[in-house]
């Protein structure tokens, strides 16, 4: 079986550190004068990286690495904190809102100048229009509940 130059280079490297190849392989690179000549550069890679000193980092080297990580991942976590704190900025400000529009709903917010003289029968008329809209109290006090126990489970997350 007769081999050629881009079957031979795959094993050219194993063949540099001494790693036994196929015969063919072997025969193809004693043959051939440009894989003999990448054999033999090969080796000469080998022995050069065998002989070479190997570096000894400096003592600060995994405190600075260990340092840049920390940091990385903190700016990492600002990220996400600030898309978190502005998730529950814009939840907070959706309840506001329903609570202002219950409150406009139930009339609250159309009371007059003179509120001592109307207030009793206002807040009755609230508290009927209340009970009457109790599907929506329950709905916001749903969303603030919901928006809270999200607060708290990444607060949890984060710290945990």
């Amino acid at each position: 079986m007769t081999i050629r130059c881009e079957q031979a280079d795959p094993f050219i490297e194993a063949a540099a550190v001494g790693e036994t190849v196929p015969d063919a392989v072997a025969a193809h690179v004693a043959s051939c004068a440009g894989c003999a000549s990448r054999l033999a550069l090969a080796q000469r890679i080998e022995t050069a990286l065998a002989t070479r000193a190997v570096a000894v980092p400096a003592e600060s080297f995994t405190t600075a690495v260990v340092a840049r990580m920390r940091r990385d991942r903190w700016r990492a976590e600002q990220v996400v904190d600030f898309g978190f704190n502005l998730a529950v900025g814009i939840g907070v400000l959706i309840v506001a809102a329903g609570v202002v529009g219950l409150a406009w709903r139930s009339g609250v917010m159309q009371m007059g100048v003179e509120m001592s003289t109307i207030l009793l029968p206002a807040v009755r008329t609230a508290a009927a229009r209340a009970l009457a809209d109790a599907r929506l109290i329950m709905l916001v006090t749903l969303l603030l509940t919901t928006a809270i126990g999200l607060w708290w489970w990444a607060e949890e997350d984060a710290l945990g």
